[in-house]
């Protein structure tokens, strides 16, 4: 089982089943130190004082591996940033709890 928070592309059920079509989701957010969603730039800091800025989106959870995620992503070839993050976040839920979640940005 992994989890991942999406933000801007896999926040539809139409989307997300384009990855697995078992998956779970919850409504919930991050808090970074900014972003710019029209010009897809998020940014994390390491440090968590300058990240204030709740990004709102879904947590999800597949029954299946970040790879096998990560390679259905790039399948559907959304974006045309030449280079992407990946790291672990705390995603807060909207109903309450925390859970890690990998973001890519």
């Amino acid at each position: 089982m992994v989890t991942f928070f999406f933000y801007k592309n896999f926040t539809t059920a139409e989307m997300l089943s384009k990855i697995s079509s078992n998956y779970q989701y919850s409504d919930g957010y991050v808090i970074v130190e900014d972003f710019h969603l029209d010009q897809d730039i998020v940014i994390i800091n390491k440090d968590s004082k300058p990240n204030n800025k709740l990004l709102h989106g879904k947590i999800v959870q597949f029954p299946s591996s970040a790879t096998d995620v990560v390679k259905k992503i790039q399948e559907c070839a959304v974006g045309v940033k030449p280079k992407y993050i990946m790291e672990s976040v705390w995603a807060n839920k909207s109903t309450g709890g925390v859970q890690k979640a990998f973001i890519i940005y």
